[in-house]
């Protein structure tokens, strides 16, 4: 009798210990934190392409798949493609400047994130 009660609460305890999660990289683990770039300023020659990366992180700084969009507001530098590398979980901005200009702002979006990325063309 009392081996089943000892094997009872062993059970009970042992059960107990599996559903509690002390492990500290679980807070926070997928929920977007930060857009990161390769490059927060780019000097660009004029007519020549050039590219940004960018990718999400959460708070444990794991990427987080998922398309990000880029917009030019403006000014001498064209968008010309974006192109999202699932198997990197990022997404790569090709933009050709095609005058001189002091600056341009490309703003990259996604999962509820912006940044920015200052362009400059020489």
């Amino acid at each position: 009798m009392k081996f089943r009660l000892y094997s009872l609460l062993a059970l009970v305890a042992t059960a107990g210990l599996v559903a509690c999660s002390d492990d500290p990289t679980d807070e926070g683990r997928g929920d977007p934190f930060a857009i990161v770039t390769d490059r927060t300023q780019l000097v660009a020659t004029e007519g020549v392409s050039t590219s940004i990366t960018a990718y999400t992180i959460d708070r444990n700084n794991r990427r987080i798949p998922g398309a990000l969009t880029g917009q030019i507001a403006g000014g001498p530098v064209s968008l010309d493609s974006t192109v999202y590398v699932q198997e990197l979980s990022e997404t790569r901005f090709f933009m050709t400047g095609t005058d001189v200009t002091d600056g341009v702002d490309l703003t990259i979006t996604g999962h509820n994130l912006t940044k920015t990325a200052h362009i400059i063309v020489e």
